[in-house]
């Protein structure tokens, strides 16, 4: 649960576990609620897939107040 006045923090981690390259990879996290959804990472503006080869990761730390 997360109550009013909280702040959300979440860790993303995305990692290629095969032998081949994952191609066009990104990463998007929403906070939604009955009526609404906010965007916390991944929009438009930063959404830029990238590959990652065998054994990489793709991180990110997300906040919301």
């Amino acid at each position: 649960n997360i109550y009013l006045g909280e702040t959300f923090s979440s860790y993303i981690c995305v990692h290629n576990s095969s032998g081949q390259a994952a191609k066009d990879v990104t990463l998007k996290a929403d906070l939604q609620t009955n009526s609404l959804r906010i965007p916390l990472c991944g929009n438009q503006a930063d959404l830029t897939a990238r590959d990652l080869d065998p054994g990489q990761t793709l991180d990110e730390v997300i906040h919301h107040e």
